[in-house]
């Protein structure tokens, strides 16, 4: 019995009902809010090429400024703009979807056929697999394209291979809309080598040289054509440097999405549905693998390895894998010995599709699934609310702040938007490798930031409320904070804006209430009503972590709470808490908070930390030691848990253990002022002075004015014999803190 005549044994409404349940899965899917920060850039862009046309050279970024610039999303970020500036946000967002629509239908109509249960199987895995690319990026181009390519390739096999010839034409469009239009002249070279194939197996089949004769044709003008761009040659050029930089570059080990699936873990959904069909895709394959489609086979094995590269690829898997596992399927039900085993499998297979698309609606319609996997994007068609920093956009507007701008990449293309040039932003491929070192540095470390400051000239800094740069910029000296929001900071060197007036107290307190009228508690995940949509706890932690750098713990505990409220199975969240537990001296509701996260995920990092830490200040040395070697045991290359761990075991006296920990922690991060001084002290203690020393100044040099330092070097010089170089090691302490009462002991017994 065919497939065929097996679905017309369905009930009549059954076929309707489950294409329709499909149809809800794909909106439910595609209508996601604006949340990604590179929108802001990319709209820049096109009012750019709108205002002034093509770009050649950078003119973001003042670091930058007048390097090449080769921007081959053009004629994307134009239509963007258009889009945006005729419907607004939300209409542009709604062209979206219909693109993602005409996406879908390409896909399904790439096949001869399509069979109900395998295109409801198939394309409710697809869709899962492809959700977090479903969003308004360039991409979208070429996704689309890759479709366009793929359904016209393979239908030239059943038509008139002469379609074969508007190839060149979509390369044109291609290339003027996206980085990755190299795709178009592989696939047209993927068709021929499948060509190849067939022909070697059969040289008298005229059809088979008529396809290969318009292949080669449309093989060179799909390559001519990718010369149609406003940088010539330089595209492919261009490319090649773009595969480079993501594959072997800091950028590959930084950015999510351009790690492989295994690396981000099974707790997406979108990587279960890849695995999963890649597992049903190629079981299809092998039962049907004399008369698979080669062309589809090598298209999906090309897609296949680059999307285990890159998740970000994963789109183009299913493109290729969608007709591929249709294939299969026909295969089977046309005369292979498996056609019973499909037969029966129909029913539960399609029980099972349609009940993944009930579930995965129910859930990306109530932003459970979101919340779940910490997305921004919740269900919409606008802007995302309390995410981007649009209010310290307009502050610095309203408050008519000039000068060079330090943002972090994802608030400076919000900036770029309103017209001002930061240090830095998301095109990589811009800036390079070089500049993106140096930002991450000036992020996370004081020294480098004022050393970036002197080299950059910035005056002006707006970050991301859980940048690490929020932290940084509260120990760099004339710097003070003068806005935030729930979404961004912004501080200035008030020796150089000397007019504005930086938050005392009393403006931070104002601030954190009006933050709190704006952004109510959000309704408690175990209290949620069925058809209820759960909210994000990610506003809510960004100004936890922000009040909690800027010294506020109290003010910080209620936002942790309520980020803890509206997701409480993670464990991150809880460990959070219940660090600002800790601060507010509320140790045993710290302790559970910690043992709950712990229960939660057994492996979180900051839950085994922050519980070491909290024991350690218990007294509890050798729980701790056992904590922090858990801890280790999950971060291995993290230096603040291994001083962590040297902690502990100076507490019980073992200052060998002590001192290998604080030397692995050295290794890992060897401008740590706080690691060396405390490899110092540890080395004072098992008597091995002159390593003392040298680890003390080189503490001193990281850090050249600390008071503990030059005190410990000392006492180290005074034990080594040295009474002169410890008295004068003393005055200089004394100059910084003259009533400090570690100075007297010390001074009667050098003498001083």
């Amino acid at each position: 019995m065919s497939e065929e005549r097996a679905k017309n044994r369905w009930p009549g409404w059954a076929p309707h009902v489950s294409v329709a349940l499909l149809g809800v899965l794909f909106v439910c899917l595609a209508v996601n809010q604006i949340a990604d920060f590179d929108f802001w850039w990319l709209l820049s862009t096109g009012r750019y090429v709108a205002e002034r046309g093509i770009p050649r050279a950078d003119v973001f970024s003042f670091a930058s400024e007048g390097r090449p610039w080769v921007e081959l999303r053009w004629l994307f970020c134009l239509g963007l703009y258009g889009a945006v500036s005729l419907l607004g946000y939300t209409g542009a967002n709604a062209i979206k979807v219909g693109l993602l629509a005409l996406l879908a239908w390409i896909s399904a109509k790439t096949p001869t056929r399509l069979p109900l249960v395998g295109g409801i199987a198939l394309g409710s895995l697809s869709l899962l697999a492809i959700s977090p690319r479903m969003i308004l990026r360039p991409e979208l181009a070429s996704y689309l394209l890759f479709a366009l390519f793929l359904f016209l390739l393979v239908r030239s096999r059943r038509s008139s291979p002469k379609t074969l010839l508007w190839l060149p034409l979509l390369q044109v469009v291609w290339v003027n809309a996206h980085t990755i239009f190299v795709m178009g002249p592989l696939l047209v070279g993927a068709f021929l080598a499948a060509g190849l194939w067939e022909w070697a197996k059969n040289r008298d089949d005229e059809s088979v040289k008529e396809r290969l004769r318009y292949g080669t044709f449309a093989l060179i003008g799909c390559l001519l054509a990718a010369l149609v761009n406003p940088y010539g040659a330089g595209s492919y050029a261009f490319a090649w440097q773009i595969f480079g930089e993501m594959r072997h570059s800091l950028y590959a080990n930084s950015i999510a999405e351009l790690r492989g699936p295994f690396e981000l873990g099974l707790g997406f959904v979108s990587i279960r549905a890849f695995l999963a069909l890649v597992v049903v895709v190629a079981l299809l394959t092998l039962a049907t693998l004399r008369r698979t489609d080669l062309f589809l086979l090598l298209v999906a094995l090309a897609m296949g390895y680059v999307s285990f590269s890159s998740v970000r690829n994963i789109p183009f898997f299913v493109l290729a894998a969608f007709p591929l596992g249709i294939h299969g399927i026909q295969q089977i039900a046309t005369g292979s010995r498996l056609h019973d085993l499909l037969h029966w499998l129909r029913y539960p297979v399609a029980g099972a599709a349609v009940l993944v698309s009930l579930y995965y609606s129910w859930a990306f319609a109530t932003n459970r699934e979101q919340v779940k996997e910490g997305l921004p994007n919740l269900f919409g068609l606008g802007l995302a609310e309390h995410h981007f920093a649009e209010g310290a956009a307009q502050y610095l507007d309203q408050a008519g702040l000039e000068g060079k701008i330090f943002a972090t990449m994802d608030v400076s293309p919000i900036l770029i938007f309103h017209r001002r040039q930061t240090l830095f932003d998301p095109r990589l491929e811009v800036h390079g490798e070089e500049l993106y070192k140096r930002y991450i540095q000036i992020e996370d470390e004081p020294a480098k930031f004022q050393l970036g400051e002197q080299t950059y000239g910035y005056t002006i800094a707006v970050c991301n409320l859980r940048s690490p740069a929020v932290r940084t910029l509260f120990q760099v000296p004339n710097w003070h904070l003068v806005y935030f929001d729930e979404a961004a900071a912004v501080f200035v060197n008030t020796a150089v804006h000397s007019n504005v007036q930086p938050m005392d107290r009393q403006a931070v307190a104002q601030r954190v209430a009006e933050i709190r009228e704006e952004m109510q508690s959000p309704r408690p995940w175990e209290g949620l009503g069925f058809f209820q949509q759960a909210e994000s706890p990610l506003p809510y932690l960004a100004v936890a972590m922000f009040l909690n750098a800027a010294g506020l713990p109290n003010e910080a505990l209620p936002f942790a709470q309520d980020a803890v409220a509206a997701k409480p199975f993670d464990a991150g969240l809880r460990a959070v808490y219940a660090g600002l537990l800790g601060q507010t001296d509320q140790r045993e509701a710290a302790r559970e908070e910690y043992e709950e996260a712990l229960r939660l995920d057994p492996q979180n990092f900051f839950a085994l930390q922050g519980l070491g830490r909290l024991l350690l200040q218990g007294g509890e040395a050798e729980r701790a030691e056992e904590m922090f070697r858990k801890a280790i045991a999950v971060a291995p290359d993290d230096a603040s848990a291994w001083f962590d761990l040297a902690g502990a075991l100076m507490q019980q006296q073992d200052l060998p253990g002590a001192s290998e920990a604080l030397l692995k922690a050295t290794e890992l991060d060897p401008n740590n002022a706080d690691y060396r001084y405390a490899l110092g002290v540890v080395y004072a203690g098992r008597e091995m002075f002159s390593l003392a020393y040298e680890q003390l100044q080189q503490a001193l040099e990281l850090k050249p004015d600390d008071f503990n330092i030059l005190v410990t070097l000392g006492e180290v010089a005074f034990r080594i014999g040295d009474r002169d170089l410890a008295r004068s090691w003393l005055e200089r302490a004394e100059r910084l803190d003259p009533d400090n009462p570690r100075l007297n002991p010390l001074k009667r017994a050098v003498g001083g």
